[in-house]
């Protein structure tokens, strides 16, 4: 989820300014839970990074709470399950540093 604790006021309209987050950012890393794809602005922000993604305009590094936990059209992207590798943070680190 994106978190802006300086630029998005309480009661303002964020939609627009996190999805321009996006298109203006090179990584973008969601964590996701059971619950993340089924809230529409997490739907929404995955959606437009994959498209961003297929541009090759933006680098998603996915970290998973478990498999099933991914949505199923995404589950082809590789992520990172946290269960599976205690070691995740030096995997992001890895990938980010490419």
């Amino acid at each position: 989820m994106y978190f802006d604790k300086k630029s998005i006021g309480i009661g303002e309209a964020f939609t627009s300014k996190y999805m321009w987050a996006i298109v203006d950012s090179k990584y973008f890393i969601p964590v996701i839970t059971e619950e993340y794809y089924k809230k529409n602005h997490c739907r929404n922000e995955l959606d437009l990074a994959v498209n961003r993604s297929v541009e090759k305009r933006i680098l998603i590094n996915m970290i998973a709470f478990s498999f099933d936990a991914v949505p199923e059209p995404y589950r082809t992207y590789n992520y990172v399950d946290i269960k599976a590798d205690p070691t995740f943070i030096d995997t992001i680190k890895a990938q980010l540093s490419v």
